[in-house]
């Protein structure tokens, strides 16, 4: 018996091949997306690896800076110390070359800014002027607040106090603010300035002293020269440096990437291991940009 033919439909193949090509579709679709996905989180892994080492090249200038200080600072007197063996100390940057890439160092004197809570009003109140001119804050308001901010406790909680968040509240705007760390303090213990590191603006400021004699104060920069006869001025300057100071580190990787740290250090006295300065970090912060 001759066995029965199967009818076979011409469309049955075309829908397999379609379907087939939709599988096909499916497929590729979906490594495309596994692919895309892949390739975000290696982006994203790596940048996150390039943010840890640019982090702790940041750290190793930082770590540089204090042993700078430790080494310049050991063994003086009064504060004292040779500015030609030294790093700035009035926040001009140092570069550094190393293997993983650049760092940029600037270290500022908090003996050469004005502190908010111990300077006469004579002194701090052309600062806040200055400041607040730029802000908006009226001349006046701007004098008065040098008798506002007498008698603060300048750490609070065992960390020193914000200095930014205190002059927001006073209506100073975020120019002023970022500024304004380069110029005040809470920090420097005494009603004097270091005229070796304090800024053309604080030195403006200082009673007694003209144009002229500032620009003569800031060619002493950098040189072991002493200090030229300033009349009635010196009653506001000392020439002692530290023992807190603020430091900034840009740094930057060979391939890529940048960090920045700003720290507050004080000094905490002589250690036995070779006579070096020991710092402690009174404040540590990620991110802050660097203000001229």
């Amino acid at each position: 018996m001759r066995a029965a033919l199967t009818r076979r439909h011409p469309g049955a193949r075309g829908y397999v091949m379609i379907a087939v090509l939709w599988l096909g579709v499916a497929l590729l679709t979906a490594l495309a997306a596994f692919l895309s996905t892949a390739r975000q989180d290696a982006l994203e892994a790596r940048a996150e690896i390039a943010a840890m080492r640019a982090d702790m090249l940041a750290r190793s200038g930082l770590n540089l800076a204090i042993a700078e200080l430790g080494r310049t600072i050991a063994g003086t007197e009064n504060g004292t110390m040779a500015a030609s063996a030294a790093w700035p100390r009035d926040g001009e940057p140092v570069a550094i070359d190393m293997a993983e890439g650049r760092v940029e160092i600037r270290i500022e004197d908090e003996a050469g800014k004005v502190d908010l809570i111990r300077a006469p009003a004579r002194l701090l109140s052309p600062v806040l002027v200055a400041l607040g001119s730029s802000s908006g804050v009226d001349a006046f308001a701007a004098a008065n607040l040098a008798q506002g901010f007498a008698g603060l406790n300048p750490m609070e909680g065992g960390r020193p106090i914000d200095l930014r968040t205190l002059l927001r509240a006073q209506g100073f705007d975020d120019r002023a603010v970022a500024l304004a760390g380069r110029h005040l303090t809470m920090m420097n213990g005494t009603a004097k300035v270091n005229p070796k590191t304090a800024s053309p603006l604080v030195l403006g400021a200082v009673p007694g002293l003209g144009p002229s004699d500032v620009q003569a104060l800031m060619a002493l920069r950098g040189t072991d020269r002493p200090l030229p006869q300033l009349g009635t001025a010196t009653i506001s300057l000392s020439a002692r440096y530290g023992p807190v100071y603020t430091i900034h580190v840009r740094a930057d990787l060979v391939g890529g990437g940048t960090a920045r740290i700003s720290a507050i250090v004080g000094a905490r006295g002589l250690s036995f291991r070779g006579g070096r300065m020991r710092f402690e970090v009174l404040s540590f912060e990620r991110g802050q940009g660097d203000v001229g």
